[in-house]
């Protein structure tokens, strides 16, 4: 696409585009060798450059890239030798090439600046999971840890999980007391890891019922991607859970998963002994009345998780009307199936 704009606008961009990007070009004929150079050479430790040399003996990532088989080619955050971080354009010509060389030190600095962040964040956020789940925020932590509420209440939307630990009931009437609580007790952990990991506070697990909180945590994403993203590997058995020890035939725990959003109230319970992080509200009950309503391995959702599942949606099916008195719509997850 070319766009016609005044001479004044062109100089501009471009040097708006180059500072602080020490531009620097090498000619080059068809087999590689160099015919000139020019730009800021010493940027990128090349001085004195010698004409009539392999370019290949100059930068070493020109190593067999010429002749060109495409119009052009743009090799990105390239770091020869000890040198600058570069960018290399390849611009073919009649007869030759232009290399053309743009320092992009600054912006790899920028962008392992924010991975760095990102990583630091991320730790946080599971301490932060942590410090909360499963009642662990009490009045002993509550100046040293980083509320994301306000401890004496505060309403927030949240995306509600609850999950209901299928085959329990036969596993505890058929398997031996220590290895059925082992598995249960093995399977809770590996949960709660799991969505800890993926910015989800563990609020309550009581005997085989687990509910976690998306939402309550910083996070790049939004609440209801953030709990649909966490729980594709279970609903695919892609994320390792499978015991050690086997309760007997028939009786696997498997998860049953209800996800329901809406604003609930959270708040910490000061009071000594207490359980610390507290929290009431519709999506609380909806989720457990999902779950309730779920086979084993499926997930149920409510109209809001469906509204804002994007991309996703075309994998639910949506359930007659009232199928889950108290819920409103309910859509279930339908898994893929090999063809």
């Amino acid at each position: 696409m070319k766009i016609d704009l005044p001479p004044l606008i062109c100089d501009y961009l471009c040097h708006r585009a180059l500072v602080d990007r020490h531009p620097a070009y090498l000619h080059l004929d068809r087999q590689g060798t160099v015919l000139a150079a020019g730009g800021d050479l010493a940027n990128y430790r090349v001085e004195p450059l010698q004409t009539g040399a392999p370019v290949s003996t100059v930068f070493d990532f020109m190593e067999g890239l010429l002749p060109l088989e495409d119009d052009a080619c743009h090799l990105e955050c390239l770091q020869p030798q000890a040198g600058a971080c570069i960018d290399a354009h390849i611009i073919p010509e009649s007869g030759g090439y232009w290399l053309l060389l743009l320092d992009t030190s600054e912006e790899e600095q920028r962008r392992q600046a924010m991975q760095q962040k990102a990583n630091e964040l991320a730790l946080l956020r599971e301490a932060q999971a942590r410090q909360l789940s499963g009642g662990n925020a009490s009045t002993a932590n509550v100046e040293r840890l980083a509320l994301p509420f306000e401890a004496a209440g505060e309403r927030k939307d949240l995306a509600v999980l609850a999950v209901g630990l299928r085959g329990a009931a036969a596993a505890a009437s058929t398997a031996a007391p220590a290895v059925y609580l082992e598995q249960l007790f093995l399977l809770r952990r590996r949960l709660a890891a799991h969505f800890q990991a993926r910015a989800g506070v563990l609020y309550r697990q009581t005997g085989d019922l687990l509910m976690v909180f998306f939402g309550l945590l910083t996070a790049a994403t939004a609440k209801e991607e953030q709990a649909l993203k966490a729980l594709m590997p279970i609903l695919q058995d892609e994320w390792g859970a499978a015991p050690e020890k086997q309760l007997g035939a028939g009786t696997r725990l498997r998860p049953a998963l209800g996800l329901a959003s809406g604003p609930a109230i959270v708040g910490l319970d000061q009071t000594p002994g207490a359980a610390g992080l507290q929290a009431v509200g519709a999506p609380l009950q909806a989720a457990d009345l999902l779950q309730q309503r779920a086979q084993p391995g499926e997930l149920l959702i409510d109209q809001t998780i469906f509204e804002k599942a994007g991309a996703l949606q075309d994998r639910f099916d949506a359930l007659p009307a009232d199928s889950v008195p108290g819920t409103g719509r309910v859509y279930t997850y339908r898994k893929k199936t090999l063809t």
